[in-house]
């Protein structure tokens, strides 16, 4: 640096030579960004904000609820589904392939059945609507409105209907909620009963679904080995359809193609003589069993 020059200035000058004053400089506060809080938030408005959640949940809570109540009295509104484990375990000796015992997939199927101690209902749940898919139900309400009044009476015997109440101890009296007084009093009464044969009582003292129970249990737990190996001709078959009319293949084949396409096929087309065996294929177990009853009440056993 020359000892000589000006010494330097405070203030700069313009061209024209006149003093250009500096901009103050802005003092730093004693808490500079770095350190300086944010500015408080509002408590009220997270409050508004809960409040506006928590009664919209509710709303959808109280809607869904709502919904499914309404959902589960329409579903029990219908008669199709109006049905319950003791009308169903009737229908079931009639198929009984269709048994808890003799399905694949058991998970939600008939779980009001035993699976492990008996064939039969769980106690305390035989007035209970069952549970059964769709498929079920259809071919039970087929059977109820089609073939269960075309019943073949056969002997009751009053020591087997012992046995039976012991076995299906659903339709003892106190068991059954609608069972009517006539039936109470004949149970009441039944060891000192001189009656043997107790299907020439009246409806009203041994009602149809106690019969049809009774004869279910027989042919499942009595029976099955000679109904098994039970032939038919297509004689029988003819004198069987000719009392039972709604077993013809017109009928059913649509419920039962999966399992027996040729339903009564040979005995509709015509093309079969009297004394020829029926083949095995072409009759399910519900006719199978309601012609060997036919057979047994013909023989008065």
């Amino acid at each position: 640096m020359n000892p000589l020059d000006p010494e330097p200035k405070d203030v700069i000058e313009d061209r024209k030579g006149q003093a250009v004053e500096e901009p103050p400089v802005r003092e730093i506060p004693d808490q500079d960004l770095a350190t300086r809080k944010p500015p408080k938030k509002n408590p009220f408005l997270f409050f508004v904000w809960l409040a506006f959640f928590l009664t919209f949940a509710l709303i959808i809570w109280g809607y869904s609820g709502s919904m499914l109540q309404f959902m589960r009295k329409a579903a029990e509104d219908k008669p199709f589904l109006q049905v319950t484990n003791r009308q169903m375990s009737v229908f079931l000796w009639q198929f009984p392939n269709l048994l808890r015992q003799n399905v694949k997939s058991r998970g939600d199927y008939l779980t009001g059945f035993d699976l492990e101690n008996r064939v039969g209902i769980k106690a305390g749940y035989a007035d209970q609507r069952v549970i059964a898919p769709p498929e079920v139900l259809f071919l039970y309400h087929t059977w109820d409105r089609l073939i269960k009044e075309e019943y073949t009476q056969r002997i009751i015997s009053k020591q087997d209907f012992f046995e039976f109440l012991v076995q299906s101890p659903e339709w003892l009296p106190e068991k059954w909620s609608e069972a009517p007084p006539e039936y109470t009093a004949m149970v009441k009464s039944l060891d000192i009963s001189p009656q043997q044969d107790l299907s020439q009582l009246s409806k009203q003292a041994l009602p149809l679904e106690v019969r049809l129970a009774y004869q279910g249990w027989k042919n499942f737990f009595e029976e099955g080995d000679l109904i098994n190996i039970f032939s038919i001709t297509y004689g029988d078959l003819k004198k069987f359809l000719g009392g039972h009319p709604h077993y013809a293949r017109n009928y059913w084949i649509n419920l039962v193609k999966k399992d027996y396409p040729n339903y009564l096929k040979t005995f509709t087309s015509g093309s079969y003589k009297d004394e020829d065996k029926v083949p095995p294929q072409e009759i399910p177990p519900f006719v199978k069993v309601a012609l060997f009853n036919m057979i047994q009440a013909e023989k008065k056993l």
